[in-house]
């Protein structure tokens, strides 16, 4: 609807509805440490002084969200006076009977979801459309035979009141009801593009909700202390290959879709670091033969960094690599294709990182183990753990990956001598202080 053209009328109109209102109040919130922005406009059915609100980390974001809402809203009215002028026009050449100006969606929310993820699935990864498949049943559950039309704002609080009640007892994570409630908002303005509802009607539907009471947030569910990651190295040793695993992921705080997807020339121990610039990606098995992830891109693009490692980790790798060549895996890896990949599975495939998740907890569990150790626990503890030596909290998100401060990926070759180098002594410190805790748990 943007891209119709105006007429110089409309287009002045356009400029007059843009400096009708005022430009809205622009404060921080410490809290949340974001910015916000607040403005008043008149609703598409003539309500006066309607509050819209957007909150951003960056000032700069929030004025031209303001002026892309108030344009859209322009156009919805625009295009509602010309209905009603073509229905006034109709009104002189057709029976009452025939005219309904009052023209309602029939669809079903089930219906609009379908459609919503049917096009959700041309624009995304493989495992985010599945996770938007997942949380999408929620809405199907609680909404699904309403019609579009019906649907009011106190639906959407409704929603999300049911999914956070969880089930057996337990109230369902912060994490599940806030994608739920991601879900919803974009099935609604799918709606609104495909012009089931109107950019009021959208608004009405999605603002004014409250997150519900959900979960207390384990602040340790992904966190172990460093006697208990002693105590789980220990007893991963029977086990070399998942003890180098974890171990590297631990010195190194790289995803496990990371540490899986390095080839051997990423591995660059003359400058003592890691290149990470793919990982792997999950993909939809057509066939029962189709491998469950291949080689993709990173997570963001702020994933693709370099890793300060010291020569402990490289060490790990060289003894993996010995492990996968005595096995014979190394051989069948060049037969497949693969003989570049840094770790292989006994097959000479790609690894399959579900799996080595799911048997590494086991393993642990048959163990005594409490505590579920996943793949991207370590990255957690590497973090903690920097931090409370006092390594710079900057250079460690960096070396993880995180935006910080604006500053994106291009910046980082610039950055690389800095960060990496002044993080390797601190690796060092907290490598030596996991290895007492090992000897201590042994």
């Amino acid at each position: 609807m943007l891209n119709q053209k105006l007429s110089a009328k409309e287009a002045m109109e356009l400029m007059e509805e843009l400096n009708r209102y005022p430009v809205g109040s622009i404060y921080f919130s410490n809290r949340d440490k974001k910015y916000s922005i607040s403005f008043y406009y008149d609703s598409l059915e003539g309500e006066v002084g309607k509050r819209k609100t957007y909150t951003r980390k960056s000032k700069e974001e929030l004025i031209p969200l303001r002026t892309k809402f108030l344009t859209e809203l322009y156009y919805e009215k625009l295009a509602l006076r010309k209905q009603r002028e073509n229905i006034e026009v109709l009104k002189s050449v057709l029976p009452e009977r025939l005219l309904k100006e009052d023209i309602k969606c029939e669809k079903t929310v089930n219906e609009a979801v379908d459609g919503y993820l049917a096009f959700h699935k041309q624009r995304v990864k493989f495992k985010t459309h599945e996770s938007e498949k997942f949380y999408a049943k929620h809405v199907k559950k609680w909404l699904g035979d309403k019609k579009v039309c019906d649907l009011k704002g106190i639906d959407f609080q409704y929603l999300l009141n049911n999914v956070a009640q969880g089930k057996d007892g337990k109230r369902a994570s912060e994490k599940t009801v806030k994608a739920v409630k991601g879900c919803y908002s974009r099935t609604i303005e799918f709606c609104k593009n495909n012009g089931w509802i109107t950019l009021n009607e959208m608004h009405e539907l999605l603002d004014k909700v409250s997150m519900p009471m959900t979960a207390r947030k384990d602040k340790n569910a992904k966190y172990l202390p460093m006697e208990e990651m002693g105590a789980v190295l220990n007893a991963l040793k029977d086990n070399r290959r998942y003890y180098l695993i974890v171990k590297i992921l631990l010195l190194t705080g790289m995803r496990g879709q990371e540490i899986f997807a390095l080839e051997k020339c990423d591995l660059l121990s003359h400058k003592e670091m890691l290149n990470i610039r793919q990982a792997l990606e999950e993909r939809e098995k057509k066939t029962l033969h189709d491998r469950k992830y291949v080689l993709g891109d990173t997570k963001n693009e702020e994933s693709e960094r370099y890793a300060p490692a010291i020569k402990e980790v490289f060490n790990c790798f060289r003894e993996l690599e010995e492990m996968q060549v005595e096995k014979g895996w190394r051989q069948k890896a060049y037969e497949h294709g693969n003989g570049n990949l840094a770790i292989i599975d006994s097959n000479g495939q790609i690894v399959d990182k579900t799996a080595f998740n799911r048997n590494l907890g086991l393993y642990l569990e048959r163990r005594g183990f409490q505590k579920k150790l996943t793949l991207h626990m370590p990255r957690h503890c590497y973090t903690t753990y920097l931090k409370l030596l006092g390594a710079d909290v900057e250079n460690v998100e960096f070396s993880l990956g995180h935006t910080i401060n604006g500053v994106r990926g291009e910046y980082l070759a610039d950055l690389t001598p800095d960060y990496v180098k002044l993080l390797i002594p601190k690796i060092k410190e907290m490598s030596e202080h996991i290895r007492k805790k090992e000897e201590l748990a042994g």
